[in-house]
């Protein structure tokens, strides 16, 4: 009986910590896997010798993204239209993208030397998760993606 007890207090106090490893190894997911696409997206530019882009969310929220889709824009007009390679990505379950700050508002573009098109200026995109932690990932004018 003793040996029971001791043993429910054990997984009562265990439980906790495997919950919040469990949510933080979630979001270490979702931010390697954007990282991933980031840094796939600028590799695919530079060997298929055309724009790469990698827009988060619908265009207009900034905030709570939890999808996003990487493209190769044939013509070059920043469009994803019919015919053009794309594929759209979702994050694990109870992580997002807290904040998506850009320029444009949503999207990094990588042109074919594998550098952010002229007008695109990078920025930072933050994963969070159910925990409260937040990881950021940063893309330079120059094209890489890196943890600060």
């Amino acid at each position: 009986m003793v040996a029971i007890v001791v043993a429910g207090v054990l997984m009562a106090a265990g439980i906790p910590s495997f919950v919040h490893f469990s949510r933080s190894l979630t979001q270490k997911q979702a931010r390697d896997a954007v990282e991933g696409s980031l840094r796939l997206a600028r590799q695919q530019a530079v060997t298929s010798h055309r724009p790469i882009v990698v827009a988060f969310g619908d265009g207009a929220a900034t905030t709570g993204v939890t999808t996003y889709s990487v493209h190769t824009d044939m013509n070059g007009d920043r469009v994803k239209q019919l015919g053009e390679p794309w594929k759209a990505f979702t994050l694990p379950n109870g992580t997002q993208l807290t904040s998506v700050s850009l320029s444009p508002t949503d999207s990094v573009i990588f042109d074919s030397g594998g550098s952010l098109a002229p007008s695109v200026t990078g920025g930072s995109v933050v994963v969070g998760g159910q925990n409260g932690d937040l990881d950021t990932l940063l893309i330079s004018p120059t094209g890489l993606v890196y943890r600060p």
